[in-house]
């Protein structure tokens, strides 16, 4: 009788090569890409190690966020995701071990990168406040931080996080002081009303050198300042402002500093030979004027 080793017959006085076939151990992967239960259609899976796609294997899931993945050898695979930011979050590849001629049928659930929107307002006294840096940090604090962006003209910010977190929202001056936060920010679905609304209450200090006779050459290179902050939201810090922001204005020279959290202030600043210090208390709008 012949012998048959898992349907390949070998007969006597026939020879058959067994390496070639012995050495192959075609595997399958047959996937589905949900997202909340739903078939994530359109994005992009490829095939790779733990670290990197092979951008050779990709393809689009289907309609129902199938794909399909054959001639794969035995032992460990990485499958990978990827998709624009609106339709799906960065993230790392799902690993896959996969037995010798073994066809793997799975649902890959990719419901934490599935972005909803976050969309943030923010005012001050009532009035949009545009070119403050928001960033969504997830609440409980696990996951990844998001910088959604600087808010426009009409004070508004938007992007997308995943949907599985309550977002803390921080925002962030042009010095990346913090002067404002909220712990209640909840994502939605991009066509319903769900936006966060803050409103701050900010200082604005202006710094005044009198002295008529200053040029552009004796701008001060580096203004050292540093603060402590009656609110929680930055209790206290320090920056820097380069001679680019000081502007001359009617022969004095004069620098403005917005959107800052209201405090005491300490500055120091080098005019040629000489150093200024000053100190003053920002509780709205502030102007210091300093004589050297």
């Amino acid at each position: 009788a012949p012998l048959e080793i898992k349907g390949i017959q070998v007969r006597s006085g026939e020879v058959t090569d067994l390496g070639q076939v012995l050495a192959k151990s075609p595997s399958s992967i047959r996937g589905v890409a949900l997202g909340h239960g739903l078939p994530l259609a359109g994005i992009t899976v490829a095939i790779g190690d733990r670290w990197f796609a092979d951008d050779e294997t990709s393809q689009t899931t289907g309609s129902d966020g199938s794909f399909e993945f054959t001639g794969l050898s035995e032992g460990s695979h990485w499958v990978w995701f990827e998709g624009p930011a609106q339709r799906l979050l960065a993230g790392q590849g799902s690993e896959v071990l996969l037995g010798r001629e073994q066809d793997l049928n799975q649902q890959f659930d990719l419901s934490d990168r599935v972005p909803a929107w976050l969309e943030v307002f923010v005012s001050a006294h009532g009035q949009p406040a545009p070119g403050l840096k928001i960033k969504a940090i997830p609440q409980p604090a696990k996951g990844k931080t998001h910088t959604l962006g600087t808010t426009d003209e009409r004070g508004t910010c938007a992007g997308g996080v995943s949907s599985n977190h309550t977002y803390g929202v921080v925002v962030e001056n042009e010095f990346g002081i913090p002067v404002g936060r909220s712990d209640k920010a909840k994502p939605h679905a991009p066509a319903s009303d769900g936006a966060l609304y803050l409103d701050l209450d900010l200082g604005q200090l202006t710094l005044r050198i009198a002295n008529e006779q200053f040029s552009e050459q004796a701008l001060p290179k580096v203004t050292a300042l540093s603060y402590t902050s009656k609110t929680s939201v930055a209790p206290a810090g320090s920056f820097v402002v380069f001679d680019s922001q000081w502007k001359e204005q009617a022969g004095k020279l004069v620098l403005e500093l917005g959107q800052l959290p209201k405090g005491e202030f300490q500055f120091t600043l080098r005019l040629g030979k000489e150093t200024l210090v000053g100190r003053v208390n920002v509780d709205g709008p502030v102007t210091c004027v300093l004589e050297p």
